[in-house]
Parts: C-alpha cells; sequence; structure tokens
C-alpha cells in the first residue's frame, strides 16, 4: 500500500482551474501556457505528473464542483472515492491517514485531492464547492466554512456588478 500525499485546497483549486479543459475553454484560456505546480513542485508524485495527466486528474475532479446538488456530487466523489482504492489508517499520532494500492503518480495525486475534498465536505458540507457564476468562467471555488460565495475571484465579481451597472444604465 502507497501512502496518499496531501493537497493542499489552494493547490487542488488551482489544479482544477488552471488544467481543467472546461474553465479553460469557458475563459478562452485554451491558448494559453499551463501554470507551474505552484507548491507542490517539492512533491514527487506531482512532479512526475506531465500536462496530459495533470489535464486529466483536473477534468476527474472539475464535475465535483460543477455538479448541481448532493446527490450528484455524492455519487462523483463516491465514484472518485472507489477508483481512487482508498484505504484509512491511523498513524502514531492517531491521525486519520490514507493509503491506497495505486502507484501511477496521476491516480496518486487524485486520491490526495479526493481525500482533501472529502475532509472539506466534511467540514463544511458541499456547499462550500462551487463553481463561478461569471459569465465566460468555469473556474472552480471553495468557499470559507460560514459562507457563501457565487464568484471564483473578485476580478469575476467585479466584471458582474460592471454589466449589471451597464444594463441598469440603459
Amino acid at each position: 500500500m502507497t501512502a496518499v500525499p496531501h493537497v493542499p485546497t489552494d493547490w487542488l483549486v488551482e489544479l482544477v482551474n488552471g488544467y481543467g479543459s472546461r474553465p479553460r475553454a469557458a475563459a478562452a484560456r485554451t491558448d494559453e501556457p499551463y501554470p507551474g505546480l505552484g507548491c507542490l513542485a517539492d512533491l514527487p508524485e506531482a512532479s512526475a505528473l506531465g500536462e496530459g495527466q495533470l489535464i486529466g486528474v483536473a477534468d476527474r475532479l472539475w464535475p465535483l464542483f460543477a455538479s448541481a446538488g448532493p446527490p450528484e456530487r455524492t455519487a462523483v466523489i463516491n465514484d472518485l472515492l472507489v477508483r481512487s482504492r482508498l484505504t484509512p489508517y491511523l498513524d502514531h499520532e492517531a491521525r486519520t491517514c490514507w493509503s491506497t494500492s495505486l502507484n501511477a503518480p496521476d491516480k496518486l495525486v487524485t486520491a490526495g485531492c479526493v481525500t482533501t475534498l472529502m475532509e472539506v465536505v466534511a467540514q463544511g458540507g458541499w456547499r462550500r464547492l462551487g463553481t463561478c457564476e461569471g459569465e465566460d468562467c468555469l473556474d472552480a471555488h471553495l468557499a470559507l466554512p460560514g459562507r457563501s460565495r457565487r464568484y471564483c475571484s473578485t476580478t469575476c465579481l467585479n466584471r458582474a456588478r460592471i454589466r449589471s451597472y451597464r444594463a441598469r444604465r440603459r
């Protein structure tokens, strides 16, 4: 069994938005270069991945953010859990950790992302996951615990406000 790497939530969202086919197409970023690995560049499993594998991981995770409601999201995360072949265990400090029988780097990173999202949902519910409501954006986002969120960034929020203002002025 292989230990599943910890994946920070910020990096996970950056992965989905930077490499996901749907978010890149919606924002007309398909011709732009892909971003670097950022904080996971030191993680051997992530640094071993090529662009195609990162795109695959992002495309497997994006539906979890974009699904309409809890039943669909539950089905998506349960499918990811089964495909990741995750097994929980306790470490010497009684923390819950995860292992998998899979060894491929893309499968390990996917498993790490799934365990991170499972923790996010367990702590804050499904409403923390979403996609941007901006007109030309499908980026994923995570709301802070106890707060709601409609846009992925201040930029998308400001664009929506400007569009609304201009529509009212006509």
